[in-house]
């Protein structure tokens, strides 16, 4: 599907094919021609010079160092990015991420693919770090757009998956040698005009700081703010589409009304059975039902109020919950019954939950498979059902390595005491893996059936489609790129320093990150099993495998994002007890992604409506449940 020009719908005169550099000595740069979403193709390398800003622990100052951003016209139709420098070894691994970021988040920004363009970066000494992210990205949407940068303009700043800045740490040290060098104009992310001087261990205003010195400093919320920092350009985002147009239809609505009744009966059905198990007695259960029971209380009062989309979101939240904390009390009262007789309760966990997951997925793969989407709805309800199921397939896959881990303590129980290993930490570990085993296969169960509601989620009035294998494996190959990138940039920036900080192996700490947090599980798995299960089974070029990685990457995309959201970004704090999140850090940040999100969501639903004629139901439904979520707690805010 071609992507048409979204703001003019005409043709327009190509960019000049000049290589051009940063306007020597001024501060402003010479006229160019008029800016237009998407980018004009580009004819010939473009060159941009810029220079970034980091902080040298062992002087306790700041650096610059210049870097040559090349883009230029790709002809293999892959992703091509590269990444040099001076010195072998010298650009660290958080640096050569923040340029694939920056890459990716540049080709989003001017409405091209990033396989149609060959990018490198060059810079020089022995750096890391990925401050420099909202820095690139500004840079390499100018090459690709034609502009010079400004000579007096720097800025500080790490990229976020969603285009928004993120935080970074030493800015008045950084911008102090900025100034020193003479630069006029110092970009800052958002939310941290007060930030901490390394040096002397206080609070600086960095507008005054700036404005001591002649200068000023500007607080950037977006990759659209640094381009104009660094350009004296605004840039020519595309016109989105009204609220009116994302409210759903009269069949739509009936659909999610039904899917949510469903639900209910779920919830319902567990609700009941509950007490009738003498569950209400467990440790815990009890507390993990009663979010469920918030969950669809919320659903009747969306209901309530016509929010249907929200009322079908909670309702299957509610549902989930129930389900989950039935089996999580089962096995906690089956453990009692047994008196510690784990053998006995693994096998009672595959009969009753691990074999029925899987003979669930199964059928509902083959289903998908033989799916031939005719329309754009087709298309992407068969995208979102996929995403589903690969999802469900990645916790039950975890789920069943899990338990077998279990087994394997068990098995080796005698010789593990023979060696001294406390019986206590024995028990423990066989009694946390069968936890977390029976967890997740419920999570499995519940992204079964999501994946047959979401297959269901399509417009009645779509357009037609032919669908090219050709085209298809090139969006495989560009979301797949995508997904990689964020994936490593997640374990870059945090995987890796937290390593590094609790002095243990990234090993160790990725291996903590999968057993606690799922959005972690999935950024990794929903990448792997496509590759090991879809690929090897279906083959490499079967419409179902080319359609699950496509979904695969979108679920770890997603998950990757929200992770380094959570955790880096926006800097959560978690409750001890509760495993809820008590406070966020960067409080203004999370108001300004709010924001950017709203925007985005209607910006890219008036691209599909440009490109295919309609605005996919999926964009609707999810669009109207984060209006709601927005409003609410800090958790749902996030997600």
């Amino acid at each position: 599907m071609k992507r048409k020009n979204i703001l003019f719908n005409l043709v327009l005169a190509l960019v000049g094919s000049l290589v051009f550099t940063a306007c020597p000595g001024g501060t402003t740069p010479p006229p160019v021609r008029t800016l237009v979403y998407p980018a004009n193709k580009i004819m010939q390398t473009n060159t941009v010079t810029v220079e970034f800003l980091t902080y040298n622990p062992s002087t306790g100052g700041g650096n610059l160092h210049p870097a040559r951003i090349q883009v230029g016209p790709n002809t293999d139709r892959e992703p091509n990015v590269g990444i040099s420098g001076d010195m072998s070894g010298g650009l660290g691994e958080q640096w050569q991420a923040a340029v694939w970021i920056a890459s990716l988040q540049a080709s989003f920004a001017v409405g091209r693919d990033l396989t149609d363009y060959a990018v490198l970066v060059r810079g020089k000494g022995y750096i890391d770090g990925p401050s420099a992210g909202a820095l690139f990205t500004a840079g390499i949407m100018a090459a690709m757009m034609g502009i010079p940068s400004r000579t007096d303009v720097t800025m500080t700043g790490t990229v976020n998956p969603d285009g928004t800045v993120g935080p970074v740490g030493g800015i008045p040290n950084k911008f102090k040698a900025a100034l020193a060098a003479g630069k006029k104009v110092l970009g800052y992310p958002i939310g941290q005009r007060f930030a901490m001087d390394y040096q002397t261990k206080q609070l600086v205003d960095l507008q005054a700081l700036a404005m001591q010195r002649g200068a000023r400093a500007v607080e950037i919320s977006s990759i659209y703010d640094a381009f104009q920092l660094l350009t004296g350009k605004p840039f020519p985002r595309p016109a989105i589409v009204s609220e009116t147009e994302m409210a759903l239809d009269q069949t739509m609505t009936f659909l999610l009304r039904k899917k949510a009744a469903k639900w209910n009966d779920i919830y319902t059905k567990y609700k009941n059975k509950f007490p009738a198990a003498r569950l209400d007695t467990v440790p815990g259960a009890v507390q993990r039902f009663s979010v469920g029971n918030q969950f669809m209380t919320k659903a009747v009062e969306f209901l309530r109020e016509g929010s249907i989309a929200s009322a079908y979101d909670f309702a299957q939240r509610g549902a989930s919950h129930s389900f989950t904390s039935y089996w999580y009390g089962f096995f906690h009262k089956f453990l009692y019954i047994t008196k510690g007789k784990y053998a006995l309760l693994g096998t009672v966990l595959k009969k009753l939950l691990l074999d029925p997951v899987f003979a669930d997925i199964d059928k509902g793969l083959k289903f998908l498979r033989k799916a031939q989407p005719v329309t754009v709805s087709d298309l992407m309800a068969l995208i979102a059902s996929y995403e589903q199921m690969v999802a469900a397939l990645s916790y039950a896959v975890d789920a069943q390595q899990t338990s077998q881990t279990a087994q394997r303590i068990i098995q080796n129980a005698i010789a593990l005491v023979k060696k001294k290993v406390p019986v206590n930490a024995i028990l423990s570990a066989i009694y946390s893996s069968l936890k977390a085993s029976s967890y997740r296969v419920g999570l499995a169960t519940v992204k079964v059936e999501k994946a047959s509601d979401f297959i269901s989620f399509k417009s009645t009035r779509s357009n037609r489609m032919i669908i090219e294998p050709t085209r298809l494996r090139q969006v495989n190959k560009i979301f797949l790129g995508a997904a990689q990138a964020n994936l490593k940039y997640m374990d870059s920036v945090l995987t890796r320093s937290v390593a590094k900080s609790a002095n243990k192996t990234v090993e160790s700490v990725q291996k903590t990150f999968m057993s606690k947090y799922n959005n972690y599980l999935q950024a990794f798995y929903s990448l792997k099993i496509p590759e090991n299960y879809f690929r090897k089974q279906w083959g490499e070029n079967d419409p179902g495998t080319l359609y699950s990685q496509i979904a695969g990457a979108m679920g770890s995309y997603f998950n990757s994002s929200m992770f380094l959201m959570k955790y880096y970004s926006l800097s959560i704090r978690r409750s001890r007890v509760t495993g809820n999140i008590e406070a966020v850090k960067m409080q203004k940040a999370l108001v300004n992604m709010l924001k950017h999100a709203e925007y985005n969501s209607r910006m890219y639903a008036a691209l599909a409506k440009n490109a295919v004629g309609e605005i996919p139901a999926t964009a609707k439904i999810f669009y109207n449940i984060g209006l709601s979520m927005k409003e609410m707690e800090t958790a749902l805010k996030i997600k």
